[in-house]
């Protein structure tokens, strides 16, 4: 099941210790929209490290490039006709030169697949107009389970990034003053200035993060 916003908020905010106070008093709104700003910030980045990957199809039509695209998708990955296409003969009448493949582009401040080359009737007439492939879409921590496309195990994954979106943020405010933290991933206690843990946090949260990567539908970590 996926992930509740406010529970990863709360854990956030556990997490932090003394450091927390930097942000507000417990329960104020000025913490819980500093808080929110750190978790937004992990959430883009499970996006580059742990990309959600996911299979759509569309019907295309002739001498037609641009097709809305889903709002949360952020780049192509795949579509299993070009490996279709390249099983078949050269001197297969079915066979297409180039397979259609689209790109992201925003026009008129919409999110639109363009495609490559544009789909004419005689590629369509081969390759049939269901377009089938693949996208990374970007996570969503909701407040519904249901919604929510970050995945229980990861919650401590998803607490340190968060964690350390804090410290860069306490690094600019109080440099001058000492804060503990409390590493989630390995429940010891971590002590150095916030830029300092920060460097430790991310390098350890990069390898774990591409470890966990199967699970949102690549093998490996990285993303357009």
């Amino acid at each position: 099941m996926g992930l509740v916003r406010a529970t990863v908020l709360a854990s956030l905010d556990a997490s932090l210790l003394d450091a927390a106070s930097v942000f507000g008093e417990p329960n104020t709104e000025e913490r819980t929209a500093a808080l929110s700003r750190h978790l937004d910030e992990a959430v883009r980045d499970f996006d580059r490290v742990l990309p959600l990957v996911v299979d759509d199809a569309l019907t295309l039509m002739s001498d037609v490039r641009n097709y809305v695209a889903d709002p949360r998708a952020r780049s192509f990955v795949d579509t299993p006709l070009i490996y279709e296409n390249s099983a078949r003969d050269l001197t297969d009448p079915y066979r297409v030169e180039v397979v259609p493949t689209p790109t992201l582009r925003v026009l008129s401040g919409m999110k639109t697949w363009a495609f490559t080359p544009t789909p004419t009737a005689s590629i369509l007439f081969r390759l049939g107009s269901d377009y089938r492939f693949s996208f990374k879409k970007a996570h969503l921590l909701s407040d519904t389970e249901a919604d929510s496309t970050v995945f229980e195990e990861d919650l401590p994954l998803l607490i340190t990034r968060a964690q350390i979106a804090a410290l860069k943020e306490i690094s600019i405010r109080n440099l001058h003053k000492p804060v503990v933290l409390r590493d989630t991933m390995f429940s010891q206690t971590r002590n150095g200035t916030p830029a300092g843990l920060a460097d430790v946090l991310m390098g350890q949260w990069e390898q774990q993060a591409r470890e966990a990567s199967q699970r949102y539908g690549l093998g490996v970590g990285g993303g357009a």
